[in-house]
């Protein structure tokens, strides 16, 4: 009897060693791939801004796509900060640098901030699954960066 109770423990460990482990690894690896591809679509995106001082609609169009085959839904959002100098009240004859979100995304001028942000609205099927298997949940994909337009 104790012979089976062994023969059944080590069956377990087994699957768990060649099945579920495999998978987790390749899906966290797959995870950290998607999460650096989004960060260098997001930062080509926002080079292309700040070169061409302008968000047209195939620059949103090409961000889109180049997001879409990756896995998951994202959600895009891109703002605009416009640079403002104001005479500084405590100091006077001096100024400061603030910035006021803008509700106009098409064209930006010198010293404006844009500022890309991605969140991945959903999970992908590999991560279902591992959450299934193992109740590990990978956090979700956010990335927020910002450019200055020179």
């Amino acid at each position: 009897m104790t012979d089976i109770i062994g023969k059944l423990i080590a069956i377990i460990i087994a699957f768990i060693l060649i099945v579920i482990f495999p998978f987790t690894v390749i899906t966290i690896d797959s995870d950290m791939k998607v999460r650096m591809r989004v960060e260098n679509e997001v930062q080509r995106a926002i080079d292309e801004i700040i070169d061409s001082r302008q968000y047209s609609k195939s620059q949103i169009e090409d961000l889109n796509l180049s997001l879409a085959g990756l896995g998951p839904t994202f959600d895009v959002e891109v703002e605009r900060y416009i640079r403002t100098i104001d005479p500084d009240p405590d100091q006077p004859g001096k100024t400061y640098i603030s910035y006021i979100k803008s509700e106009d995304n098409s064209v930006y001028d010198r010293g404006d901030k844009v500022i890309v942000h991605v969140k991945a609205l959903g999970f992908t099927g590999q991560q279902r699954v591992l959450y299934t298997l193992v109740h590990y949940m990978l956090p979700t994909i956010d990335v927020q960066l910002a450019g200055r337009v020179r």
